[in-house]
């Protein structure tokens, strides 16, 4: 089971996103539209904290 926190570049929606599969398929994994606007999401980065925060 992978976990990704997901937002819309457009509408600023946030969405946990569960899918069942191996950690070495999840390269393989469509990321779902945008329920409000249809715009693709994106993976949500700045939740992440300590040693995992992204670097901008």
């Amino acid at each position: 089971m992978l976990q990704w926190n997901l937002q819309c570049p457009n509408c600023k929606k946030r969405i946990t996103y569960r899918v069942d599969v191996c950690i070495c398929k999840a390269s393989e994994v469509e990321i779902p539209n945008c329920e409000s606007c249809g715009t693709k999401m994106e993976i949500d980065v700045s939740g992440l904290k300590g040693r995992r925060r992204v670097k901008k």
